[in-house]
Order: structure tokens, then sequence, then C-alpha cells
């Protein structure tokens, strides 16, 4: 227990919700990097801190971004409305939105699934007295297979759009500010299970929460460009079907503080979908 809440370096109550959460494995490099301006240049490591989201209640934290597992009460079916669209079912797959086109190989083209988006356009969340923003993923599997690597995720802003969105090197040039880094310091991946939800497209199957203060400067005008890789990882967690899509949902409020935030949050989108006042709406985005 003392080495979990060491190593994930998140509060006592979150390292207890899932014990024994990290794991060291041997994975391939990746590429990493940053565009000028956007804080040290990411080193590759052959060795690899996993986070295991695949079971029930499974949470975690990386980087001062808190993750957690869907389930089928807390996830909705239909209501993601994606800003980046992946997936050719060849194993892995990468890219970043953007409404320029070109995009990278593995990008679903279609501007209603890929497309810039701007800050002002997340959500956010109080958890704990700290504010987030906020993201949900909605992988795709088989059933057979559920399992699934994110290997990477990178999060820029820009003040200005893309106008050229078929390489990894458009998105990190000199004018891109990086933000978030699943990677920064230690290479890391999150196991993400498609069993755990299975509603097929448009239910999240993982929540994913980043610091505003990690975006300080910016402006809610500014373009936000995530890039991800799933599937790196291989054998049961290659992408094997369907595509991944990530969204931001326009929700804002607050989590209440004291108990496992996981069940917290669960009841609040249950309590969003019946109509309950388990949030406090803010009328306005946070700054």
């Amino acid at each position: 227990m003392k080495q979990t809440v060491q190593t994930c370096g998140m509060v006592t109550m979150l390292c207890f919700a899932a014990p024994g959460i990290w794991a060291a494995k041997i994975k391939d490099p990746l590429v990493s990097g940053s565009g000028s301006g956007s804080g040290p240049a990411l080193s590759p490591s052959s060795v690899v801190k996993s986070l295991d989201l695949t079971t029930y209640g499974a949470e975690g934290e990386i980087n001062g971004a808190k993750f957690l597992a869907a389930d089928a009460g807390a996830a909705g079916s239909g209501v993601l409305k994606p800003f980046v669209r992946l997936g050719v079912q060849n194993g892995s797959s990468q890219g970043f939105n953007a409404s320029a086109r070109p995009v990278m190989d593995d990008v679903n083209t279609s501007p209603i699934f890929t497309r810039d988006i701007q800050l002002s356009e997340f959500g956010t969340v109080r958890i704990d007295d700290v504010s987030y923003y906020e993201l949900r993923l909605d992988i795709n599997q088989s059933k057979a297979k559920p399992l699934l690597s994110l290997d990477q995720l990178l999060i820029y802003t820009r003040d200005e759009a893309l106008t050229s969105a078929d390489s990894l090197d458009d998105l990190q040039d000199g004018s891109s500010v990086l933000r978030y880094s699943l990677d920064l310091g230690e290479d890391s991946e999150i196991l993400l299970n498609y069993a755990l939800v299975s509603s097929g497209s448009g239910a999240a199957d993982m929540f994913a929460f980043i610091p505003q203060s990690l975006f300080a400067g910016a402006l809610a005008s500014d373009y936000v460009y995530l890039f991800s890789q799933f599937g790196g990882k291989g054998g049961d967690y290659a992408d094997n079907a369907g595509f991944q899509e990530w969204d931001p949902p326009a929700l804002n409020g607050t989590v209440p503080e004291g108990g496992r935030w996981l069940m917290v949050f669960g009841m609040v989108m249950t309590g969003l979908a019946s109509g309950r006042r388990w949030l406090q709406p803010t009328l306005s985005p946070l700054s």
C-alpha cells in the first residue's frame, strides 16, 4: 500500500480504492516530443508504468490527471459528441483532431467526428476543491477480446487553428503548447476493458479529468488538440474492432467532497439522468 501511494502520487483514499494498480512491464518506445515553449522533450523509456482500469471501480492518477473506468450506470448511451475518432483495426491506431485535411492515416475524415475544438467547449468539474477539464473516452473492441491499451495521450493548445494535420510534426511545431502528457517523466499506459460497458458506440468507457491549472495562460478561444495512441501494447490489448473516440461533455458542476469520488461521480451521472440535484451547476465555464 505504501509503495502504491508513493508511485501514483494520489491522496490515500484513491490509492486505497485500487491497491496494487501499478505494474512495471516492457514495451517498445513510442513517438513522443514537444514543440518549442511546450516544456521538456519527452524521453521514451523501456520500462512502462501501467494503470489498470480493466475492473469495476478502478481509478488512478497519472501526472496530476485522474482516470476512472466507467460502468453501465455512469456511461449513458448515444450522448457522446466526439471531436476525434480513430481506428482502422490494424492492431494499433493513433492520431489527433483537426478540421484541416488531410489527417493522419488512422483518423476518421468526417468533419462530424474529427474537428477543431476550442477550450471553451470543454466541460469543467470540481473534485475536492480542484478544477478539472473533463473528457470521456468511448472504445470499441470485440466481445471476445475486450481489452485495449491507451499508450499515449498528449494535449496541446494553440492560439490559431492548424492548417495541416497529416503528421504529428504538424502539431508539435513552435506554436503549440504542451499542456498534458501521459508519459511526462516516465513512460505510462492505461489498460481499458470494453466489457465493462459493452453498449456499442456512444457510451463512455473511461473518464479523464485534466487539471485546469495545466492550462494557465490559455484563452477560451484557444484551440485544443488531443493526440492519442491505442493498441501499442499488442497481444490481448491490440486494437481489434470499431473505433475509439474522445468527447468533452458540456458538464459544469461540483463533485461533493469525502468518500470515494468514483462512487460519488457515478451517482452524479445517474442523478443528472433522473433529474436529481447531485451537482450544483455553474452558469458559466470556469476560467
